[in-house]
């Protein structure tokens, strides 16, 4: 009995032992490190603790990058042990000899750690495994030039994942936006092989001044070789810093014109249905004015307004806009088609077309020119034309009788009246024949105008149809071919992705899309006017469609974070 007694005492003493206080150390894997390394930090507890570590003391000098926790409890020989382990990554904030103060579990307290933070990310030094290098070409430019940023990620190390800070342009407002997706090879620095990650911007600053483009910051995650541990080599953070770029921003000449297009290289095509072209009074003849300017997309280039003069009639098409990707950027190229008519026969001219741009090459003021171009109209067919009225032909009379004997002699044949001429009635029957249709044309065009805007406001009247729901339908109309479905399908479908643009047409539409998708509503508001639709084909609309929602599906993803760079 005694013995059991002594027991249960010894037993009851053991699990008190642990209540009664805790024993907490503090850990760091190093105390020497460079500006942009994290360092590992051990918080251990013995015994227990009810209360969290306090961690604001951080604060000051040290960012916590990421913090994991782990708890073990063993009963040997009776006795009983808990223990906690709480690991975190920390980066320093600044240079110099810096501390990781003490921190706090209620009562009890880890002992202070010195670190010494070296200065040595300033500048890159001579073969360190991960660089960040910023560059941006030209450093001066004017109001609206192209200049491309180019951000390469170099690394001697393999990286278990890298996230990079956005580029926000300050100084002045430009727009920005990234060319093509990430490239990956490998290259040659310092006598060191080094991979590559490389990432490509544009921007256009829209007025002057100095552009400045802040610092761009990389944190990555590398094997730590250098200590091992059961489960393999841990993980380190680096961060790398860009250096800070500024460019200069001129205004534009003051002998710019109305339209300013700053461009490294600017043409301006004029082509023909037929080559060369044969014009006859009526019939239209589609003409094309191709403008294509490198260094600028295709939506900074102007509308092109052509004169129209006497003897002539124009029916321009809505332009397509597109953009081509190549080492020196975009190349922005607009198309126009304008339907021309004679309306009247023998030589007509037609006016050349001027347009002013500024060549950033030269730095120079430049005329792009169509040169006028007089042709032969030939007149036009007769088709419907109305026959010249004819008298109506009198009864003959023998020339051997006089008048007198003539009227007698017929009178007898022809009891009553005798009608020899039709007089105006035929013609008033067909002046009025002509005014009954020329009515019901009129009716016919204000019934069709009375009903497009219901047509247009349609796509709103379902609201609660959700965007996955008419972008299904709009998958669904694609296979079946007919435009005027399509047409209804996507403007439906648009109208629940950006409800508060309130889009009603397909040109409004394909300014909210890519260029592929644009040029292919191009085609398909063609096929709605052209007088057989079924040449029209929507399987290329519907593969560009899904390829642009994939793409922005996967940029969505990837802005709800920091961009990320994975060498491929």
């Amino acid at each position: 009995m005694v013995r059991h007694f002594f027991i249960l005492c010894t037993l009851l003493l053991s699990l008190a032992q642990p209540l009664l206080a805790a024993d907490v150390t503090a850990i760091a894997d190093r105390d020497r490190i460079g500006t942009g390394e994290s360092i590992n930090l051990e918080l251990r507890v013995e015994g227990k603790s009810s209360d969290d570590p306090d961690l604001s003391v951080l604060d000051r000098d040290w960012d916590i990058l990421s913090r994991s926790s782990s708890s073990q409890t063993q009963i040997i020989n009776g006795h009983l042990s808990r223990s906690k382990s709480i690991n975190l990554t920390l980066m320093p904030k600044r240079s110099g000899e810096i501390k990781i103060p003490a921190i706090c579990f209620g009562q009890d307290c880890t002992t202070a750690l010195p670190i010494s933070v070296s200065d040595q990310q300033q500048a890159p030094t001579r073969g360190d495994e991960l660089l960040l290098v910023a560059s941006a070409e030209p450093e001066q430019v004017v109001v609206g030039q192209q200049v491309q940023l180019t951000v390469k990620v170099m690394h001697r190390v393999n990286l278990a994942g890298a996230s990079l800070s956005d580029v926000d342009p300050q100084g002045v407002p430009a727009s920005i936006q990234q060319v093509g997706e990430d490239n990956s090879y490998q290259t040659q620095r310092d006598g060191y092989r080094y991979g590559v990650v490389e990432r490509r911007y544009l921007i256009y600053p829209e007025q002057a001044g100095t552009l400045t483009i802040p610092a761009l910051t990389l944190q990555a995650q590398v094997a730590d070789t250098s200590r091992f541990s059961n489960f393999g080599a841990p993980v380190r953070t680096l961060r790398r810093f860009s250096q800070e770029i500024n460019i200069l921003v001129s205004d534009k000449p003051a002998t710019s014109g109305t339209n300013w297009i700053p461009a490294s290289k600017l043409t301006l095509q004029d082509s023909w249905q037929d080559t060369p072209p044969k014009f006859k009074v009526g019939e239209p003849v589609t003409r094309t004015i191709t403008l294509t300017a490198s260094g600028l997309p295709a939506a900074h280039l102007p509308e092109l307004t052509i004169p129209v003069p006497q003897g002539w009639k124009s029916y321009p098409d809505q332009p397509s806009r597109n953009d081509v990707k190549d080492g020196s950027g975009l190349t922005g190229i607009q198309r126009q088609k304008i339907a021309v008519v004679p309306t009247k026969a023998g030589k007509l001219t037609l006016p050349g077309l001027e347009l002013e741009w500024y060549d950033t090459s030269a730095k120079t003021m430049r005329t792009a020119r169509i040169p006028a171009l007089t042709v032969e109209v030939a007149p036009g067919s007769a088709v419907g034309a109305a026959p010249q009225p004819q008298q109506p032909a009198l009864q003959t009379v023998e020339p051997q009788q006089s008048a007198a004997q003539a009227q007698p002699a017929a009178l007898p044949e022809q009891p009553g009246p005798t009608v020899t001429s039709p007089g105006y009635w035929p013609w008033i029957s067909l002046v009025l024949a002509l005014g009954w249709l020329i009515t019901l044309i009129l009716w016919w065009r204000t019934a069709r105008k009375r009903t497009q805007p219901a047509q247009q406001t349609e796509p709103f009247q379902n609201s609660s149809e959700t965007e996955k729901e008419a972008l299904k339908k709009l998958r669904m109309t694609l296979k079946g071919n007919d435009p005027k479905v399509i047409r209804k399908a996507l403007i439906d479908w648009a109208s629940r992705r950006w409800p508060d643009e309130k889009l009603v047409n397909l040109e409004q539409l394909q300014k909210k899309v890519s260029a592929e998708v644009a040029q292919e509503l191009a085609g398909l508001n063609q096929a709605l006017y052209a007088p057989d639709s079924k040449l029209w084909d929507s399987a290329p609309l519907d593969k560009a469609l899904h390829e642009w929602l994939k793409q922005q599906n996967i940029q969505k993803k990837e802005n709800n974070a920091l961009s990320n760079l994975y060498p491929k």
